[in-house]
């Protein structure tokens, strides 16, 4: 069974959290971390796992994930699925 996430956006930032099924609300400690994907050629590769923090801002995407890793990337976000723990980065065309 996949957790029960919502995504909470704060400007350009996207936070993920995970809720609890029974009041809705967010235990402490526990997070609902996604994987990050570069679409290239009509297929996904994985650019950065266990992100809980991306930003868009001017043509980039900052991510951070749980254990401190941040990356930069030159592009822009097309889809964020929770339900299938993932983020679709693009470059610029």
């Amino acid at each position: 069974m996949l957790p029960d996430c919502s995504l909470t956006a704060f400007s350009s930032v996207v936070y993920t959290e995970r809720r609890l099924p029974q009041r809705g609300a967010v235990k402490e400690g526990e997070m609902c971390e996604i994987n990050a994907f570069v679409l290239k050629d009509g297929k996904e590769e994985l650019y950065l796992e266990n992100v809980n923090i991306a930003k868009s801002a001017e043509g980039k995407v900052f991510l951070k994930n749980l254990f401190g890793e941040q990356k930069e990337f030159e592009g822009s976000i097309k889809e964020v699925s929770l339900a299938k723990n993932r983020l679709i980065l693009v470059t610029k065309e």
